[in-house]
């Protein structure tokens, strides 16, 4: 059943190829929050290499050209996964009525199409060091892992919704992390989800579920193992303890001026609340981005308040607007989203 599965998927061509590759990155973005279901990984990847499987160049291609079609396959996918997975940049956009509304196919089709240009690029490596059965998953994961730490750093970065996230919904599957980074997050979790595609094809089709399985047993374990040794009850925490503070308000809600000084007391409120019995105070405290919904220079008791609510030795790190000029001066006004230490 899955050897004829896998070869109808490699024998697509044309435009139903190009749409499974997307219909298969649109489908992983129910791995991400808020959705979390991380299995569907298992079906996007195998089916992603087993499109790759069958994208075979024209007799006339040369050189880097034979990877065209790995290349066009790679971001289709790409497509998929980062139109459905920033579908949010469309309602920042609107948060403030509808002066940006210009820029709204800009936002929900241009960007991800420049950003499916890196899985593009992870296919094309991936397909040129293609081996066979776990050969192959092994040059995906790796096509992917180099392409992802490229996109979070080329043109400042813009890491949003990396592949590694995918295998990363709750806090005993994110203890992986700890060892190899987000970046090499991104080729485990491509490589344990790629690794059962092997059942479609002729070599290793056991071992590859096997692998996978294995894998995900052992990113399980760690996580539950990490989090058990960090129970109050056999280990102190020995780093700094940091507070994590998000009310999840609407856009709107920020820039209602009606509701700025009930937001802005709500997250002093709740950095400021005692901690549990026998857990120690926060060292530091963070904001999100955004989350001082005023310009600093236009409250200064804000800032005072801040201070007052902070003990010794405490740090607040709090998202906010920056405004540098003034307008009574005739200065050029800029705005600057920020990070505020405090």
């Amino acid at each position: 059943m899955f050897e004829t599965l896998a070869g109808n998927i490699m024998s697509l061509w044309g435009w139903k190829r190009n749409a499974w590759a997307f219909f298969a990155g649109a489908f992983l973005t129910l791995a991400l929050p808020p959705f979390d279901f991380f299995a569907v990984g298992f079906i996007s990847f195998p089916i992603l290499l087993w499109l790759l499987e069958g994208a075979v160049p024209s007799q006339n291609a040369r050189g880097a050209l034979r990877l065209y079609p790995a290349a066009v396959i790679g971001w289709f996918f790409g497509f998929g996964y980062f139109v459905f997975g920033l579908w949010w940049l469309a309602n920042a956009l609107l948060a403030q009525g509808n002066e940006f509304v210009w820029a709204l196919p800009l936002a929900v089709f241009g960007l991800p199409a420049v950003l499916a240009l890196f899985c593009a690029g992870a296919t094309m490596i991936g397909k040129s060091i293609w081996g066979n059965g776990v050969g192959a998953a092994t040059a995906l994961a790796f096509g992917f892992g180099l392409s992802e730490w490229l996109r979070a750093t080329m043109f400042t970065g813009f890491p949003w919704n990396g592949i590694g996230l995918t295998a990363m919904p709750s806090p005993p599957l994110m203890q992986t992390a700890s060892i190899f980074g987000v970046t090499g997050m991104n080729a485990l979790a491509v490589l344990m989800f790629a690794l059962p595609s092997t059942i479609g094809l002729h070599k290793h089709k056991l071992v590859g579920p096997y692998l996978a399985l294995c894998l995900l047993v052992a990113h399980g374990g760690y996580g539950y193992w990490r989090l058990f040794q960090i129970d109050s009850n056999k280990q102190q925490p020995t780093g700094k303890i940091v507070r994590l503070v998000q009310p999840s308000y609407k856009q709107s809600q920020k820039w209602d001026e009606a509701e700025r000084d009930k937001i802005f007391a709500n997250y002093l409120s709740l950095s400021t609340q005692i901690p549990e019995e026998n857990q120690p105070k926060p060292d530091l405290i963070i904001w999100p981005e955004t989350a001082v919904p005023f310009i600093f220079t236009d409250r200064p008791k804000a800032l005072s308040a801040i201070g007052e609510a902070l003990d010794d030795n405490q740090m607040l790190l709090a998202g906010a607007v920056r405004q540098e000029g003034q307008r009574d001066a005739g200065d050029a006004v800029r705005y600057y989203n920020s990070m505020l230490v405090i």
